[in-house]
C-alpha cells in the first residue's frame, strides 16, 4: 500500500515536517517498534476502533503516527499524543464536530482536529459521535478518488 499519492500530498508534508530529522520517504506500515510510536496505545484502540466495519479500512504507522487509510489509498484519520485525533473531512461534516480544545495542528482545511474522549458525553455517545465522524471522513476520502485496488492490479 503506498500512500504517496496527490490526494495525501498535504498530509505526508505535514508529517515530514513533525519529525527530526525530516523522512526521505513516507511509508505507511504495519507495526512499528513501541519507541517509534508517537501515540498512547488508548488513542490508537479509539482510533482503530471508530473505524469499525468501515470495509477494507486499514490502519497504518507513517513515521509513527498511526493513520487510517480507505481502501483506494487515502489517509482519513490519523491521531498523536493522547489527546489529538484528526479526521479529513467536507465542509458541510465540518459543522457537526466536536472540535479538540486544545486546538488546530494547521493540518489543513479538510482536517478537522476533534476531541477523542469527549468526556463530557456518556461513554456510548462520545463513542457513537467519534464513529460518526469517521464514517463521514470514509465517506469524504470515496469521493476524493485515489487509485485503490483497481489501480494496483494494473500495475
Amino acid at each position: 500500500m503506498s500512500v504517496r499519492i496527490p490526494q495525501n500530498a498535504g498530509l505526508l508534508a505535514w508529517l515530514a515536517e513533525q519529525v527530526d530529522p525530516a523522512p526521505r520517504k513516507i511509508r505507511a506500515r504495519r507495526r512499528i517498534r513501541e519507541a517509534s510510536l508517537r501515540c498512547h496505545p488508548d488513542l490508537v484502540d479509539r482510533l482503530e476502533s471508530s473505524a469499525s466495519n468501515l470495509p477494507g479500512t486499514r490502519l497504518r504507522y507513517l513515521v509513527g503516527f498511526p493513520a487510517l487509510i480507505h481502501p483506494n489509498e487515502i489517509v482519513f484519520g490519523i491521531a498523536a499524543g493522547t489527546t489529538w485525533l484528526a479526521f479529513r473531512l467536507p465542509q458541510l461534516g465540518q459543522r457537526a464536530v466536536i472540535p479538540s480544545e486544545w486546538g488546530n495542528r494547521g493540518l489543513g482545511p479538510e482536517w478537522v482536529d476533534v476531541d477523542p474522549w469527549l468526556s463530557m458525553l456518556g461513554l456510548h455517545e462520545g463513542t457513537s459521535r467519534v464513529r460518526g465522524w469517521s464514517r463521514a471522513a470514509y465517506a469524504h476520502a470515496a469521493e476524493l478518488g485515489g487509485p485503490g485496488k483497481q489501480a494496483r492490479r494494473r500495475r
